[in-house]
């Protein structure tokens, strides 16, 4: 695994950190995400798909939505979609995260989900993301 690559998702989900200290949330696809992100040792608040509408309802904008969908073409779609959809309600959206981990496609990772990979790299002495 190529070190720059991997302390680049350490800094991008220390930078989701930061945020959800500032009350931001993370939007991933499915639960099977959220749980890759926690293995990752992501310590913030996680929102999936099927909770949007629901937590929109209980949590009026102005509001930090950080999306992180998978880094495939349907993936990068549906960034877009939610982020007409999401700026039109009101909230503020943050895709940097998403295209930064883009570049993990190069090593074969084109998921969320799929980010649990590198806790194994973690696990043989690599500092924890």
């Amino acid at each position: 695994m190529d070190e720059e690559l991997l302390e680049n998702v350490r800094k991008v989900l220390r930078s989701f950190s930061d945020e959800a200290e500032e009350g931001a949330v993370v939007l991933v696809e499915g639960r099977h995400d959220a749980e890759a992100l926690r293995v990752l040792g992501y310590m913030g608040d996680i929102l999936t798909l099927s909770q949007l509408d629901d937590w929109t309802l209980a949590n009026p904008p102005p509001r930090k939505i950080i999306l992180l969908m998978d880094f495939d073409r349907e993936g990068v779609a549906t960034v877009r979609r939610l982020e007409k959809r999401l700026t039109a309600l009101g909230y503020m959206v943050d895709k940097t995260g998403h295209r930064r981990l883009m570049a993990l496609k190069r090593v074969g990772i084109s998921t969320v989900e799929a980010m649990k990979k590198l806790a194994g790299f973690q696990e043989r002495g690599e500092k924890r993301v």
